[in-house]
């Protein structure tokens, strides 16, 4: 049986978030949500970021319809904040 740290009920705004700041932490997460899951969401586009969304939006759309960009986006996501301090 898995184990895990952190359980998240609801992966919208504030859960995705919630789940994200936990794994950055270390902490094992698990999220439950009632709808679809899969969807795409783009975080942190506020102020000068919304420069950079035509090629957010278009890296997104990749992922969503291809399953991989035609851009190297590994860089970004929780694994590249493996060596983050525990909760």
């Amino acid at each position: 049986m898995d184990r895990y740290d952190v359980a998240v009920v609801g992966l919208g705004a504030l859960g995705s978030a919630t789940a994200y700041h936990a794994a950055l932490k270390g902490a094992k997460v698990i999220g439950f949500e009632q709808f679809e899951l899969g969807n795409i969401s783009l975080q942190g586009l506020a102020a000068h970021g919304f420069k950079f969304a035509p090629a957010i939006g278009r890296v997104a759309a990749e992922l969503a319809i291809d399953g991989k960009s035609s851009d190297d986006v590994s860089k970004f996501g929780i694994p590249r904040q493996a060596g983050a301090s525990k909760l």
